[in-house]
């Protein structure tokens, strides 16, 4: 499920999720109505359910208030609506898209290309890293723009594979690495700097980051 590996001379965490063996829930509020806030908090309410947890991170944009400004979808309820506006920041670089979990696995589709049909979980992000193979246009192959980022692709063969670099790297390469060496045709942006992944076993969970959507990977 992880591993560590260098691909173009760039080294990144890589999470490979087999939806035959493991749960993809999305994760903003509890049962209450309280908001989770942190991935701690994420994974405990997972593990107060009886749920034995292998991975989380976050994703998404949100407000300051810790509202998803994206669709999310959790258990099959939406929480929050589809953003089809024009804006400015990583989010509103067109295209942007929605990781879409149902009970016959895993897609990412276009934000305008969405169809919301017996869904499970989804979450909305962007930009859009590849389509059908293709990086995203926008992408300078000689940018400078190097940050620490993690996104999420779903390869030929189902699986849902997360990646966050461990140095910064810029969009280009990161789209890249999906298409070239994990054998993704679709992958999406999750986020930047403050990019965190939880790993059974490897990682401790603490600090005092706060999120909105998160995603949290149970076993089955």
């Amino acid at each position: 499920m992880y591993e560590s590996k260098w691909i173009s001379n760039r080294s990144f965490r890589v999470i490979r999720v087999d939806l035959n063996r493991a749960e993809f829930k999305t994760e903003w509020k509890r049962e209450d109505g309280s908001l989770l806030r942190t991935l701690h908090a994420a994974v405990e309410n997972q593990s107060s359910k009886g749920k034995s947890v292998l991975f989380a991170t976050n994703g998404g944009i949100f407000s300051p208030d810790r509202t998803p400004i994206g669709l999310l979808i959790q258990n099959g309820i939406e929480l929050a609506p589809l953003n089809t506006a024009e804006g400015t920041g990583n989010f509103f670089l067109q295209p942007n898209g929605v990781l879409v979990i149902t009970a016959t696995g895993a897609s990412i589709q276009a934000t305008s290309d969405f169809q919301n049909k017996q869904i499970i979980s989804a979450i909305q992000s962007g930009p859009m890293m590849l389509a059908d193979g293709v990086v995203n246009s926008q992408f300078a192959r000689d940018s400078n723009n190097r940050q620490i980022r993690s996104a999420v692709g779903v390869s030929r063969s189902g699986e849902v594979i997360f990646v966050l670099s461990h140095t910064p790297v810029t969009f280009y390469e990161l789209a890249s690495a999906f298409r070239d060496e994990l054998e993704c045709e679709n992958a999406l942006y999750l986020d930047g700097t403050i990019s965190k992944f939880y790993v059974r076993k490897i990682d401790k969970l603490g600090g005092n980051e706060e999120f909105a959507g998160m995603i949290v990977v149970v076993e089955r």
